[in-house]
């Protein structure tokens, strides 16, 4: 009735300890699932936010992140990594731990950098689970349009048919970048 077409929402993490360190510790795995699939029963598109390199991460806590967020069934998924951004508890605690390595406002691009890097966790590594998360993520949701094509209807009622060409175009010139490639595709 009221004109909605699908619902994001931020899973952010499903490990207990990150969540415990975004005070966000009513998020369960169980809390996700259900709510996708409610979402779902009502027939809109489901997208969610993940977020990598929160302290709490681990390699090990962000894989199992991966594992859950390709066997959710999301329309889409937005990745990116955890901005401490200036006046919030989250850049004060970075900055007065040291963690803080963004110098220029540029590193604040969280499609691609990380602003934080820890002694446990560093920017490098925080960075290429990153790029892995979301490459992961696409090739299983471009797998399971393979396999369900009526889905990309799905994808296109949420997102549009003009942003659903352009996010093509880009994932092709993605894989063509990185030498990943679909079989059959």
């Amino acid at each position: 009735k009221a004109g909605a077409c699908g619902m994001k929402f931020g899973v952010e993490s499903i490990n207990p300890e990150t969540l415990k360190n975004i005070t966000k510790t009513w998020i369960t795995k169980e809390k996700v699932k259900n709510f996708v699939n409610m979402v779902k029963e009502y027939g809109l598109w489901v997208h969610g936010d993940f977020i990598v390199g929160i302290p709490g991460d681990t390699k090990e806590s962000l894989d199992e992140m991966i594992k859950f967020a390709i066997d959710l069934d999301l329309n889409t998924a937005q990745i990116y990594s955890a901005q401490p951004l200036p006046g919030t508890p989250f850049y004060n605690q970075c900055n007065a731990q040291g963690w803080l390595v963004a110098k220029k406002w540029d590193e604040y691009d969280g499609n691609y950098f990380s602003p934080v890097s820890y002694p446990q966790f560093s920017k490098k590594e925080i960075e290429e689970i990153l790029k892995k998360f979301k490459v992961e993520w696409e090739m299983a949701a471009v797998g399971k349009l393979v396999v369900r094509p009526w889905k990309i209807v799905d994808y296109i009622k949420g997102r549009g048919l003009k942003y659903t060409f352009k996010k093509i175009k880009t994932i092709i010139k993605q894989r063509r970048k990185n030498h990943i490639y679909i079989a059959g595709a």
